[in-house]
């Protein structure tokens, strides 16, 4: 008896010593769950503001969209409404109903955050190469009588709506910032074709996305 509970006291230390030893850290990864990757796709409105009128813009875009959170793709988008000038005097002949044109399109990233709540925020950039235009008909046949390519920035922030698994809407709004207009002017009203900021301000957007997220 006396030599078991000898026995007992000796190997209780060491049994203490081990119960306490730790278990070796998990090594931490970055990217540890995996990268899940998917894409949507779909339509946009946009309004603001042309040469202190109302103004629509129709497009689309599409994108890669990764671990549901990060996009990155292309969108393009041009200006649906009229926006008509007064008289253009171009090589001596006086042009009436001139109208002007704004199309661009490039690269579209952003990020979303808790997508998997019902309705969450989106932040978006939109960097785009572009041509502004004023353009008439003649024989049911447009030409450009003045264009110019310019350098479009819209850095947005907006909510989104999860319709269905496949189907969302967002609402954004944003800055359409316009650079690159080159310095040319009218032969009548000796005033410039194109200033910058009739095509800077407010860009507000509407899309409706469809794909898997």
């Amino acid at each position: 008896m006396k030599t078991l509970i000898f026995v007992l006291m000796t190997l209780t230390p060491f049994s203490v010593v081990f119960s306490q030893k730790e278990e070796p850290e998990t090594m931490r990864y970055l990217l540890e769950d995996g990268i899940h990757a998917s894409g949507f796709g779909g339509m946009m409105v946009s309004f603001g503001q042309v040469e202190d009128d109302f103004a629509v813009f129709t497009g689309g875009g599409g994108a890669l969209l990764i671990n549901q959170k990060f996009f990155i793709g292309g969108f393009g988008e041009g200006l649906a409404t009229t926006h008509k000038r007064p008289e253009l005097k171009i090589d001596d002949q006086v042009l009436s109903g001139v109208k002007t044109s704004l199309g661009y399109g490039g690269l579209w990233t952003g990020y979303i955050f808790k997508p998997n709540d019902l309705i969450h925020m989106q932040s978006s950039v939109k960097i785009a190469a572009g041509e502004l235009a004023l353009t008439d008909s003649f024989k049911d046949v447009y030409d450009n009588l003045y264009d110019d390519l310019v350098f479009v920035a819209i850095p947005s922030i907006g909510v989104q709506m999860n319709i269905l698994p496949w189907f969302r809407v967002s609402l954004d709004a944003g800055y359409r910032h316009i650079g690159n207009v080159e310095n040319k002017t009218e032969e009548i009203t000796g005033q410039a074709v194109f200033d910058a900021k009739d095509y800077r301000g407010l860009h507000t957007t509407i899309g409706l996305m469809f794909g898997g997220f």
